[in-house]
């Protein structure tokens, strides 16, 4: 993921990027949030607003899964935060059970291979 600054050349870049279907974060003013001794404390985004659905990025590599998500702060406030989240390839389950307690992907009582593979 890039980061956009926030002059008119960039946003224009931005908004074709998007059309291309890639997303550009402005990372302008992002701050860690939590306690640095967490795992993995949000990182907050002040200038992204939440989407209509969240974005998702998942790794499934050798031994980790690594879940990567946007997240409403909570707080009634503006921006977004980024959320992380890691799991060993056994625990599944456990991807599947956050994927599922955010609301990432709707699933109204279908199996998440439904879900993710219409």
């Amino acid at each position: 993921m890039a980061a956009a600054n926030t002059s008119s050349g960039d946003r224009a870049e931005a908004r074709e990027a998007m059309d291309r279907g890639r997303v550009i974060f402005d990372f302008t003013c992002a701050e860690i949030r939590g306690d640095l001794e967490d795992r993995n404390p949000p990182i907050f985004l002040p200038r992204l607003q939440m989407a209509a659905s969240p974005h998702v990025a998942i790794d499934m590599g050798g031994t980790l899964i690594k879940l990567a998500y946007t997240a409403s702060c909570g707080d009634g406030g503006e921006g977004t935060e980024l959320r992380f989240a890691t799991f060993e390839n056994h625990r599944l389950d456990d991807c599947f059970e956050i994927i599922r307690a955010e609301g990432l992907v709707p699933c109204k009582g279908a199996s998440f291979a439904t879900a993710l593979n219409p």
